[in-house]
């Protein structure tokens, strides 16, 4: 796992942080949990499961192999609010998955937001920490010409759901300073299934404007046309609320001896 800067205002983002890429491509829990949550979000909800429906789902269905397609797929991508769908949600911050061909899926001790949360201090003490359960999740909806979000915690987002064929683009929206002036974008960077394990570290009271595109090329130019008519809901963000900076380094400060 790493952290990439993109310093937004200048020098000023080295001390006060505003948005950090995160890639945890080389981490085998994590890439397992999230390609499973982004599979079991487009699967028909499974029968049985008692008290754990995802442990059914991913050792049923999945036949313990993370890297199996989706065999039962559900044709409702916008009827979010359902128990199954919740239960998905809730592996971000729940126990993730680790599994070999030859191995049985087992469980482990990580958690998503929760490994995160405990790297990132590493990185900058003012990134903060994950403290479990907190999380929650918005849509982006075909037909919004952009959406700008501003968070009341830090947060770590990442999407559940993408829709196929599609990027979401971040920016931050640069407020023009004078009558007369054209306001700007800092562009951050874009979710794709091209990049499927990366997450976002947004700093309270940032702008984040959220754009959806159209992630082809010039040999898809006549999908393009008709990928423009889609409606209902083009991706599903779960978002982990994380703890300010001066928490977390309250937390790492050395105790005074009584």
């Amino acid at each position: 796992m790493f952290v990439s800067a993109t310093l937004l205002d200048g020098i000023e983002d080295v001390v006060n942080p505003k948005f950090r890429k995160i890639s945890f491509g080389d981490g085998g829990p994590q890439r397992t949990v999230v390609m499973l949550v982004r599979k079991a979000w487009i699967a028909k909800p499974p029968e049985g499961g008692g008290d754990d429906p995802f442990s059914h789902w991913a050792s049923v269905d999945m036949n313990r192999n993370a890297e199996s397609p989706v065999p039962h797929i559900n044709p409702d991508k916008d009827d979010v609010e359902t128990p199954w769908r919740a239960a998905v949600l809730k592996m971000c911050k729940s126990k993730s998955y680790s599994s070999t061909q030859s191995e049985k899926l087992t469980g482990t001790d990580n958690h998503l937001f929760y490994d995160i949360g405990n790297f990132l201090p590493g990185v900058n003490g003012r990134l903060g920490h994950f403290h479990s359960p907190n999380h929650f999740f918005f849509t982006v909806s075909y037909g919004e010409d952009s959406m700008v979000k501003v968070f009341d915690t830090n947060v770590v987002l990442l999407p559940a759901f993408l829709d196929e064929s599609i990027r979401i683009k971040g920016s931050k929206p640069m407020h023009s300073q004078g009558e007369g002036s054209e306001s700007q974008e800092q562009e951050l960077d874009a979710f794709s299934l091209k990049n499927p394990y990366e997450a976002w570290w947004i700093a309270s009271g940032v702008e984040l404007r959220l754009t959806i595109e159209f992630d082809v090329d010039e040999s898809m130019e006549v999908s393009l046309s008709s990928s423009k008519k889609r409606k209902g809901i083009a991706a599903v963000f779960v978002v982990g609320r994380m703890t300010d900076g001066e928490h977390c380094e309250a937390e790492q400060a050395p105790q005074e001896e009584s």
